[in-house]
C-alpha cells in the first residue's frame, strides 16, 4: 500500500474530515455566541487554533496561528510527513 502512496490520500481525506467535522462544532459556538451577545466573536478560528507558548504546541516545535480551514488543513497535513 505504500508504494502506491495511497497511504497519504487517505491521510489527507481523514484530515480533511476531522477538520471539517471540528469546523461544523466552531459554526455551531459561532452562532450561539452571536445569539448571546449580539455581537461577531473576532478571530474565532485562530482562537482554537494556535499555540503562542511552547507548551501549547504540538506540532512540529514552532508557535503557529491559523487564520482560516485552509491553513489548518496544510498544517495538519504536512507536519505529519516532514
Amino acid at each position: 500500500m505504500k508504494y502506491l502512496k495511497i497511504h497519504k490520500l487517505l491521510w489527507f481525506i481523514i484530515v480533511v474530515a476531522f477538520t471539517l467535522l471540528e469546523g461544523a462544532v466552531i459554526v455551531l459556538y459561532y452562532i450561539i455566541f452571536l445569539i448571546w451577545n449580539f455581537r461577531y466573536p473576532k478571530d474565532l478560528w485562530a482562537g482554537f487554533h494556535s499555540a503562542e507558548h511552547d507548551y501549547e504546541n504540538h506540532w512540529g516545535g514552532y508557535s503557529y496561528k491559523d487564520k482560516n480551514i485552509l491553513e489548518t488543513i496544510i498544517r495538519r497535513y504536512k507536519c505529519t510527513w516532514s
